[in-house]
């Protein structure tokens, strides 16, 4: 811009000088030892501008010899710097519609050729690989994306997920705590903690993923119902194992708010009879029965042979005054009989429930108390 501003002022001056000249012509005498010369004042002028810039352009054109290999340089840069670009524009374009083997290819050349964003297109060649079931080609990607100057918390999540095919439970699950202690809110974390779990069955392990369940699992409910009951069931056996009575309750108000009381109720009471004892286990049944008449409550406290067996057929007696038909009920007190050594009362019963709802339980159970 300025060479052309430079040429455009040169040429104006130039004519005003040949129109000078031209219109009001002076001479000037130049002399010298063997040479003399006599012309226009403006045509020596013009002759000087002319001279100037001549040898304006002959440096110009110097200079951009000079500059030729820094030139052609920056066009095969910028050749390059496209080719590249198309290259990682293919690979997001393979990984987004799935075909996550030839988006981990093309994204690994694209960061071997692009070292300034190498780290970032690593790792998302690394987690291409994953979703691909390709571990031996994501853990190489991670292990080169690491290397560069912009490896983080992605990276280290990307080298957790790989963890899961080579490392134990614990040693992950721990690497995923330290992310998550960082980010609480770190869906990727969450996400491959319950992969873990549901590659390894450890699923107290994911007993943090309960409170983003919601979030990672948003829209597939069912999935997340059945995620949330394994989680809880696991834990509460750790918690009853280790006899940690209030991490034990809290679990259990987490089912209860989650309306999950009754699926998990089989495998609670046995739990609370060995964390709190047979007493424990006998009020809460019998405070669920009397408040909402649960037949699954029955079934547990029919199960229930420690303790006072005398009390408990005298409260399920007094129930059956309020439903008299409730065949549950009554295969509840004959359990109840023949747990207390009652076989006739227990046989009187079973044959109460089956005629007023035959069942294979029943029948069967019966059968048992007339051959002992």
């Amino acid at each position: 811009m300025k060479v052309r501003f430079a040429t455009f002022i040169v040429l104006v001056v130039t004519g005003i000088v040949l129109y000078l000249a031209i219109r009001y012509p002076a001479e000037l005498t130049v002399s010298g030892d063997n040479l003399k010369f006599t012309g226009s004042v403006y045509f020596f002028v013009l002759a000087i501008l002319v001279l100037a810039l001549m040898a304006g352009m002959f440096f110009r054109f110097v200079s951009l010899l000079l500059n030729l290999p820094a030139v052609l340089k920056k066009i095969f840069d910028r050749r390059k710097q496209k080719k590249n670009e198309q290259n990682l524009v293919k690979g997001l374009q393979f990984y987004l519609e799935g075909d996550y083997s030839r988006a981990t290819q093309v994204l690994t050349d694209y960061a071997q050729s692009a070292p300034e964003a190498h780290a970032i297109v690593y790792l998302l060649a690394a987690d291409a690989a994953l979703l691909n079931n390709d571990s031996q080609s994501a853990r190489k990607a991670s292990m080169l994306g690491s290397q560069g100057p912009q490896a983080s918390m992605a990276a280290d999540m990307i080298a957790t997920d790989i963890a899961i095919n080579y490392e134990n439970p614990q040693s992950v699950a721990s690497r995923i705590n330290r992310l998550m202690a960082v980010k609480p809110s770190n869906l990727r974390a969450i996400r491959t903690l319950i992969k873990l779990c549901e590659k390894s069955n450890a699923w107290h392990l994911a007993e943090p993923a309960l409170w983003q369940l919601d979030r990672v699992l948003q829209g597939i409910p069912h999935r997340r119902e059945q995620i949330r009951i394994k989680i809880i069931s696991a834990s509460l056996h750790k918690a009853a194992a280790q006899k940690d009575r209030q991490q034990f309750n809290h679990l259990w108000k987490i089912a209860v708010d989650n309306h999950l009381e009754d699926t998990l109720l089989e495998e609670y009471i046995p739990l609370l009879v060995e964390t709190s004892g047979i007493k424990e286990a006998e009020r809460y049944l019998e405070k669920m029965i009397e408040t909402t008449f649960n037949e699954r409550a029955l079934q547990q406290y029919s199960k229930l042979t420690d303790g006072d067996s005398v009390r408990r057929i005298e409260k399920a007696r007094k129930w059956l005054e309020q439903h008299p038909s409730d065949c549950i009920l009554l295969l509840c007190i004959a359990r109840l009989y023949r747990a207390n050594k009652q076989a006739q009362q227990a046989k009187e019963y079973f044959e109460k429930s089956l005629a007023i709802q035959p069942s294979y339980q029943a029948w069967h159970e019966l059968d048992e108390l007339r051959r002992a």
